[in-house]
């Protein structure tokens, strides 16, 4: 088992050193544009610029540490209270751009008491409600959260009315990096930390989508019983 996480870190690793030197790049550039002008708006501009690159490095950054927490840590399991672990990510993403702009439904039914890891249930729900807002429409924005505990199963389903994603995509958007949207400004990392929880946690997820339609994402897990 070690074995195999250092092989999937490494690789990790090797894909991600790339992705580290760009914003890297264009901050270096963008720091000589600013020694070699005078004009006090384009140097706001390029500044802007600058900012933008820098948080871009901060976020693939910090994806890069929920990937080696999901990879490292000792699955701890406990009850989860499904209000909380949903307003929490709801929490986390309030100053994220466009936040303000989505009308959120939301929907919890706790028929059965769920046992999972927490903070992996954080991170996977973060991300794919960050995708409803990220690719939300310009009017009208909805994200619907449905999480559901039964003696079956539990489930999270997150829905949107967005942009959506085009079917010939669908098989290749949890794959490290990969950007089915190309005006994203995102790293490419969310739907794969998705997929790597969904694989430590013994679950499945299906998307459903078409361009301008919206997308759903339905995570499942089995319902693991109370010692």
């Amino acid at each position: 088992k070690i074995l195999e996480i250092n092989t999937d870190l490494d690789r990790f690793l090797y894909s991600v050193s790339h992705e580290l030197r760009t914003p890297i790049c264009n901050g270096l550039g963008l720091v000589n544009l600013i020694r070699s002008v005078d004009d006090k708006k384009l140097i706001n501009e390029i500044a802007d610029k600058l900012e933008a690159s820098i948080q871009s490095q901060d976020a693939l950054l910090q994806k890069i540490g929920m990937y080696t927490q999901i990879v490292r840590q000792d699955i701890v399991y406990e009850q989860i209270n499904l209000q909380s672990l949903l307003d929490n990510c709801l929490s986390a993403l309030s100053d994220t751009e466009g936040f303000a702009q989505v009308s959120f439904r939301t929907k919890i039914q706790n028929d059965h008491p769920v046992l999972s890891n927490r903070k992996s249930l954080e991170i996977l729900l973060t991300n794919l409600i960050s995708n409803a807002i990220k690719f939300r429409r310009h009017t009208g924005a909805l994200a619907v959260i449905e999480i559901k505990g039964s003696e079956e199963d539990f489930r999270i389903k997150v829905s949107d009315n967005g942009r959506g994603i085009d079917r010939k995509y669908l098989n290749d958007i949890f794959k490290v990096f990969y950007k089915a949207n190309i005006i994203s400004d995102g790293q490419g990392l969310g739907l794969y930390l998705v997929s790597k929880i969904v694989e430590t946690l013994n679950g499945t997820i299906h998307v459903d989508s078409d361009l301008g339609a919206g997308a759903k994402f339905e995570v499942v897990f089995p319902t693991r019983k109370l010692e």
